[in-house]
C-alpha cells in the first residue's frame, strides 16, 4: 500500500521508513534539516513537504530559502509558505510578490489569499493597478490574484481598494474587482455617498448587480435619476442594455421606492436586449 504521507523522491535516504512512518508534526524537525541540504532538488522537496505539514514551525526555514538562488527552491518555499498559519509567513509573502520569478510572484499572491491580512491591502492594490502591473510578466495574472486577494479581506481598506479600480473605467480588471466586491455588498452601504457619484449610463451595466445588493432608498433614487436621463422609447421594442441594467438593480434594491417607481416606468422587458 502506498504511504499516508509519501516522501518526496528528492528526500530518499536511510531515515526515509521512519519519516514514512512518522505523523505530520512528528516529520516537521527532520524536515528543517533538509531544507539546508546542499542538493537544490533535496531543498525543493523539504519544503513541498513542510507545505503539506503546514505546520508554523517550518516558517523561518522556508523565509530562509525563498531567497534561494535556484529559482524552483524558491517556488517551492513560497508554495509551502501560503500553506503556512502565521504572521511570519504572510510578511514573507509580500515580499515575494516581487520575486524576479512571475511562478513565484503568482504564487506569493495565491499565498496572500490564506492570510487574509489587513496590512497587505497597499502591496494587493498596488500589484492589481495596471501601471504596476505591466511591469511583471503575467500582468492579468497578477492583477486578478492581487484581486482576489484584496477580495478575502474583511476591512475597510480593502474594499475601499477595490472600490477604486471597480469604478475606475480605465483599469483592466475593474469587473474582477466588481465581483470581489459582492460578498461584501451589505457593508458598502455605509460608502454609498461617494459610490452613486461615479455611477453612469456607461458603467451601471457592470455595476447592477453590486448595486442592487447594497439595496436601500439611495441607490434606488440615484437608478431612477438616471433613468429619467434616458430617452424615452418612440415604440416597443428591445430595451437598451443599460437601461435593462438599472431596471435589474432597482428590482434587487429591496426600496419601496423603486417598487412604487417600476410598475410605472413602462413595463420594460429586460430579456430583449440591444446594445447601448
Amino acid at each position: 500500500d502506498a504511504p499516508e504521507h509519501p516522501v518526496h523522491p528528492g528526500l530518499q535516504c536511510d531515515g526515509d521508513a521512519q519519516l514514512r512512518r512518522a505523523e505530520p508534526a512528528d516529520a516537521v524537525v527532520p524536515l528543517l534539516d533538509r531544507v539546508h541540504d546542499p542538493e537544490g532538488d533535496v531543498r525543493a522537496a523539504a519544503a513541498d513537504a513542510l507545505g503539506r505539514i503546514g505546520d508554523a514551525r517550518a516558517a523561518l526555514a522556508l523565509v530562509g530559502i525563498s531567497q534561494d538562488p535556484i529559482p524552483e527552491v524558491r517556488l517551492a518555499a513560497t508554495r509551502a509558505l501560503g500553506s503556512l498559519p502565521g504572521e511570519v509567513a504572510a510578511r514573507a509573502l509580500v515580499g515575494l510578490v516581487h520575486d524576479p520569478m512571475p511562478e513565484v510572484r503568482l504564487a506569493a499572491l495565491r499565498g496572500l489569499q490564506e492570510h487574509p491580512d489587513p496590512a497587505t491591502v497597499p502591496t494587493l492594490a498596488a500589484l492589481a493597478r495596471p501601471a504596476l502591473a505591466i511591469s511583471l510578466a503575467g500582468r492579468d495574472d497578477v492583477a486578478r490574484a492581487a484581486i482576489a486577494a484584496l477580495g478575502g479581506i474583511d476591512s475597510p481598506e480593502a474594499r475601499r481598494a477595490l472600490l477604486d479600480l471597480a469604478l475606475d473605467p480605465r483599469a483592466p480588471r475593474s469587473p474582477d474587482a466588481i465581483r470581489a466586491l459582492l460578498p461584501h455588498a451589505d457593508r458598502l452601504r455605509p460608502d454609498v455617498g461617494a459610490i452613486l457619484p461615479r455611477v453612469t449610463r456607461d458603467n451601471v451595466e457592470a455595476l447592477s448587480e453590486l448595486l442592487g445588493r447594497i439595496g436601500g432608498d439611495e441607490v434606488a433614487e440615484a437608478l431612477l435619476e438616471l433613468l429619467s436621463r434616458e430617452p424615452p422609447s418612440a415604440s416597443p421594442g428591445p430595451v437598451p442594455r443599460a437601461t435593462a441594467a438599472m431596471h435589474r438593480a432597482l428590482g434587487r434594491s429591496g426600496s419601496d421606492r423603486a417598487l412604487r417607481a417600476l410598475p410605472g416606468a413602462g413595463g420594460l422587458r429586460v430579456e430583449r436586449v440591444v446594445p447601448g
